[in-house]
Order: C-alpha cells, then sequence, then structure tokens
C-alpha cells in the first residue's frame, strides 16, 4: 500500500513554509521602495510633483485612447455584412477600416 509510505516521507521532509499575505505585501512593498530609491538616485527629477502629475495625465489619456480603439475594432468587427456585397470584399472594406482607426490612434499617441 503506497498510502503509508507517503505519510513516512511526507514526515520526512521539512515542513511547508506558509508565508502570510502580510508578509508578501511587506516583501512587495520593501522590494517597490528599494526600485523606487534607485529609481531616484538616477533621475532625480522624478520627484517634482508637477512632472509627476503630468506623467499621470499622460498616461490616463493613453489609457483612454486605448479603449477608445479598442471599442472601434469590435464595432467593426461585430458589423454585419451586407447581403449585397462579397465575403473578400467585406473583409477588404474591414480590414480598411481597422488600419483607418489604428492610424489615428498612431496620430493622437504623437500630439
Amino acid at each position: 500500500m503506497l498510502w503509508p509510505r507517503f505519510r513516512a516521507l511526507n514526515a520526512l521532509s521539512p515542513p511547508l513554509r506558509i508565508s502570510t499575505s502580510k508578509t508578501r505585501c511587506r516583501r512587495r512593498t520593501l522590494r517597490d521602495k528599494e526600485l523606487y530609491f534607485k529609481l531616484i538616485e538616477k533621475m532625480p527629477h522624478l520627484t517634482n510633483p508637477k512632472l509627476i502629475s503630468a506623467m499621470r495625465l499622460v498616461v490616463a489619456s493613453l489609457r483612454q485612447i486605448e479603449a477608445d480603439l479598442s471599442k472601434s475594432l469590435e464595432e467593426i468587427a461585430l458589423a454585419s455584412q451586407p447581403t449585397d456585397s462579397n465575403q473578400l470584399d467585406w473583409r477588404a472594406h474591414q480590414a480598411k477600416k481597422e488600419e483607418e482607426c489604428r492610424k489615428a490612434v498612431e496620430r493622437e499617441r504623437e500630439i
């Protein structure tokens, strides 16, 4: 029977170390603080509150641009094919619309 052997092997092995979520959070925050201080050493201007605020606004606007692109691409993909059009023509039309959306997003990102 394998079960007693398994128990015997299990008894010989060291106990599993189970970390609590507090321990993981502490480790994560320590690691984050170390990375933060290394970053500040390399780029001291990142402590400027106006710069950080501007960076947050840019990130928020990029997220909005990405969300809008995703919504537009979803609308294009879910659009129903007209009954009088060829399937290949319809796919080409959809690809063209997708490309136009992507180019518009690239122009927005550059601004």
